[in-house]
């Protein structure tokens, strides 16, 4: 959830993120970056965090933690990417889930979208 709904380029943004662990696996120190670029390809680091702990999903419901960031847009820009681990630290079976793209007045993961381009099929991964 973003304030404002649909920021602009050079607005103070808060983003209410939702990380959830799907491992079996406790995740530790978990950093999260949001980039005025996609972030493996020289995006400017707007703001960062880390997440101390999230439990492992021991009764097999994913754990969540929730989380809020501030960060200013750059004037020129109303594009931002939301990145959970942008170094690749933690090893996992993909780092396809990651990412969130806002763009163009919508927060859109690159996996929703790869998943609706496949017919009949329903992702898994939803932006709340």
């Amino acid at each position: 959830m973003l304030e404002p709904p649909n920021p602009k380029g050079g607005d103070i943004v808060q983003a209410k993120i939702k990380v959830h662990n799907i491992s079996s696996k406790e995740a530790k120190d978990v950093q999260i970056g949001i980039f005025s670029g996609f972030p493996s390809k020289g995006g400017k680091l707007l703001a960062s965090s880390q997440i101390g702990r999230i439990a492992p999903p021991d009764d097999l419901q994913p754990k969540r933690v929730d989380i809020v960031m501030k960060f200013q847009l750059p004037s020129e820009q109303g594009n931002f990417y939301i990145s959970l681990d942008p170094s690749y630290e933690i090893t996992e079976i993909t780092e396809r889930n990651n990412l969130v793209v806002y763009e163009g007045g919508k927060l859109v993961s690159p996996v929703e979208i790869e998943w609706k381009r496949l017919p009949h099929v329903r992702p898994w991964l939803r932006i709340e």
